[in-house]
């Protein structure tokens, strides 16, 4: 299914839901520039504890609509779509929101936006303020290892660490070579 955001762009959103009663239910939300087709696992285990899992893809990844520009439209995005799962009348009104890494730090983006729904934040592995700087210095190599996965992933990959299997391209190791 598609969550319309507020400039018109479709963001491609799964929902799992639990066995049993289909209406008050509070919502986990994941989103994530990594293939929400590989979350599974994750959706398991909440609906297993009658919730409702969402994964979304973010704007302009895999099946999202718009182009993706990393954190440019992360805080409007998430504020929208907690805001159209509390509508839903499945859902009790409590949204959460779950993520790692990038997925984390759309968390922090959405809560900064103030949706009235946002019950809950589990943020696990959050990159630091500073990010993408270690003391005033850019930390080149996880930039380079992320944007390859940004880049090669592909739909069919079973995680973004995929990806990373060709890592770094031959071009960047003859560089080293010399």
């Amino acid at each position: 299914m598609f969550v319309a955001m507020r400039d018109g762009a479709r963001l491609a959103t799964d929902l799992y839901f639990p066995s049993g009663p289909s209406n008050g239910l509070p919502v986990v939300l994941e989103r994530t520039p990594y293939n929400k087709a590989i979350s599974g696992p994750e959706a398991a285990f909440w609906t297993s504890r009658c919730y409702v899992y969402a994964v979304q893809d973010v704007r302009g990844r895999f099946r999202s609509e718009g182009w993706f520009e990393p954190f440019l439209r992360e805080g409007p995005d998430g504020y929208d779509t907690i805001e159209w799962l509390a509508r839903q009348p499945w859902c009790s009104g409590k949204v959460g929101t779950i993520g790692m890494s990038y997925d984390a730090l759309v968390q922090w983006q959405a809560a900064v936006e103030h949706p009235p729904h946002l019950a809950a934040m589990i943020v696990n592995v959050s990159p630091p303020d500073h990010f993408p700087y270690w003391d005033g210095v850019m930390m080149f190599l996880p930039e380079m290892s992320w944007l390859y996965i940004i880049r090669h992933q592909k739909p069919e990959d079973v995680s973004p660490q995929t990806a990373l299997k060709s890592f770094p391209p031959p071009a960047f190791e003859k560089a080293f070579d010399d």
